[in-house]
């Protein structure tokens, strides 16, 4: 049941049927599914998993993210911006716990993944101008946090290395060929929106996937015939966005960098709370208004300098914090797989390089999005948290088969080895022939 709640948050949130069928809204589907579903796992979580979750690093600093923005929220200006941005994320941050409660097990681990990958393609199925018509940008209609396609470009860069994980992970080729397929069409995505943060997420992505990957032939071979389509199918506007991308003249770059020394200026000002959260675009039309700005308000375009203006230096230590944190600890638990190499430490290492390289997009296309409070972040600290505590939990039961075998082996060794006995020599010390027993009475004959 809550399993299938998690399927159901991915659904409706990812895919928003509401934009397409307006009735749904009265269900209220997109708040009772990741209610219950946080309920059920509260209540059925045993003490064991609360502990295990209270102690994670990644519970702590979502968490602690949260206080940041309690505190953002006190301290305001407008605390109806901040109120809004706390709810939605505080609903992100219980998903997080629901996952690295209930998703234990690889097989459940790998459902969470194939819906999150099928998600985007029911996206990308219901958007097809972007296909259709790739010299145009047009928008996502599905909405929420997926309405840009710069933003749906990160969404996808997130999801790429978990598709690779998959197709490398399979053993058949019917299902590597439809992973395959399911990759060209998510990468299609990223150029068909013409982003540039999404294109620079996802080199940083192949190029940090290809390095850690345990496959590097068949990773290699993917990459080539992935850019080998982008060069022959991208539209010409794909090309000329990507030539501009080291262009700081260039509006939207120029923007960019107005916005991040705006964001910096924000910190100094305010350095353990920052403006507050949601008040970035409010601040920027007013208060910390550029000289010859135009328009009433801007973005931050960048997780980083979002957490900086918005949530101060503490936004900005805990963002970074949690990006290597989780980096050194999936390298860290990797080099502990290869010294025991058990029979499972391919697939363990493969999904550990998966979950780092979705870090590492997310990490690299937000440095050009205002993606701090998107699901994104949360959903990642989620998996991350499930997918170290998978690994382990598969060592350990590998630790405990050879265990239990090695008694076995060691005895069968043991008789296998055993010398076979010599045979008893006669010789001084053999045992004398004992000799029959006498008559009673043997001495009267006389």
């Amino acid at each position: 049941m809550i399993y299938a709640g998690l399927i159901g948050f991915f659904f409706m949130e990812y895919v928003r049927p509401t934009s397409y069928i307006p009735a749904m809204t009265a269900l209220h589907l997109n708040s009772i599914i990741p209610l219950s579903t946080v309920l059920l796992s509260f209540v059925t979580s045993g003490h064991a998993t609360m502990s295990r979750l209270a102690a994670d690093p990644n519970i702590r600093m979502v968490a602690g993210i949260i206080g940041l923005l309690w505190l953002s929220f006190m301290t305001a200006d407008v605390q109806l911006l901040t109120w809004t941005t706390l709810t939605v994320v505080g609903g992100f941050a219980l998903m997080t716990w629901v996952l690295g409660a209930e998703v234990t097990t690889l097989r459940k681990l790998k459902g969470i993944i194939v819906t999150l990958i099928v998600v985007h393609l029911c996206v990308a199925a219901l958007n097809p101008l972007l296909f259709t018509d790739p010299e145009t940008r047009h928008y996502v209609t599905s909405g929420s946090f997926l309405g840009d396609g710069n933003d749906f470009a990160l969404s996808i860069d997130v999801i790429v290395p978990l598709c690779l994980f998959l197709l490398l992970d399979s053993k058949k080729t019917i299902v590597k060929l439809f992973w395959a397929g399911a990759i060209l069409v998510l990468v299609a995505g990223v150029v068909v929106t013409q982003s540039r943060g999404g294109t620079v997420g996802l080199g940083c992505m192949a190029i940090y996937y290809w390095a850690k990957s345990q496959k590097k032939f068949q990773t290699g071979i993917l990459v080539v015939v992935v850019v080998g389509l982008i060069l022959a199918l991208a539209p010409g506007n794909y090309f000329n966005r990507m030539r501009m991308i080291g262009d700081t003249t260039e509006g939207s770059a120029s923007a960019r960098l107005t916005a991040w020394g705006v964001a910096f200026q924000m910190a100094v000002d305010r350095p353990l709370t920052g403006v507050g959260a949601g008040h970035f675009g409010m601040k920027i039309g007013t208060e910390y208004r550029p000289a010859g700005f135009v328009g009433s308000g801007m973005t931050a375009h960048s997780i980083y300098f979002l957490a900086l203006g918005e949530l101060g230096f503490p936004g900005i230590i805990l963002l970074l914090s949690f990006i290597g944190w989780n980096l050194r600890a999936n390298q860290k638990l990797a080099r502990e797989l290869k010294d025991r190499a058990s029979p499972s430490s391919g697939t363990d290492l493969q999904l550990l390089s998966s979950l780092s390289a979705a870090l590492i997009s997310f990490a690299s296309a937000g440095a050009f999005l205002s993606a701090l409070y998107y699901p994104h972040l949360y959903i990642l600290a989620g998996l991350l948290t499930a997918g170290r505590h998978v690994v382990r939990q598969r060592m350990l039961e590998n630790q405990a088969t050879t265990v239990s075998a090695t008694p076995v082996r060691e005895v069968a060794l043991h008789w296998a080895l055993r010398p076979a006995p010599r045979p008893s020599l006669p010789g001084p010390t053999a045992a004398r022939p004992r000799l029959a027993p006498r008559a009673a009475g043997g001495r009267g004959g006389h």
